[in-house]
């Protein structure tokens, strides 16, 4: 019989592969649909560089950042509480190649899809690694599975929608 944690853990898988879907959904990149880069690059790849149909090319490109999730998360597959020091390093080069990330597109972002646009999807990225940083220490204080699947089910979540926006013209 499979394990409630690791029924969560197939639960969340399927979850962030309807956020990496929904990322990339609309005809264009807008606030709720800010095609993740971790997601479209994929896509885009597939179609271009492969032939695939559309359909395939977001099938395999959506499936990436769930299947990651499930190879990263062996700790919780173990049914491990804390949240290991490797996921929160993830985390902050995540970060910080998000920022990177603004300052290489934000221009062009401003530009095609305008300011509030580059300014909500940044808004959401800073409020993520907001709650990451939350559920951390939450977990730090009283190691559970529930914080940690959380943390690590928001970090692939955050990669799949909106960590790596488009900004620029599609």
């Amino acid at each position: 019989m499979l394990s409630t944690h690791r029924a969560f853990l197939l639960s969340g898988a399927v979850l962030i592969w309807l956020v990496s879907y929904l990322s990339i959904a609309a005809a264009a990149p807008y606030v709720g649909a800010p095609f993740s880069m971790a997601v479209f690059a994929p896509v885009a790849i597939g179609l271009n560089n492969f032939g695939l149909s559309l359909p395939v090319a977001v099938m395999l490109g959506t499936a990436l950042v769930p299947v990651a999730f499930l190879l990263w998360s062996g700790s919780l597959w173990r049914g491990e509480a804390a949240i290991p020091r490797r996921s929160s390093n993830l985390a902050i080069v995540i970060f910080a190649l998000s920022v990177l990330w603004l300052m290489w597109v934000g221009q062009g972002g401003v530009q095609v899809q305008g300011l509030f646009h580059v300014i909500m999807v940044q808004g959401y990225n800073v409020f993520i690694a907001s709650l990451l940083l939350l559920l951390y220490r939450i977990n730090r204080a009283g190691p559970g599975l529930r914080t940690s699947l959380a943390y690590h089910w928001l970090l692939f979540a955050w990669v799949g929608w909106c960590a790596f926006p488009w900004l620029g013209p599609v």
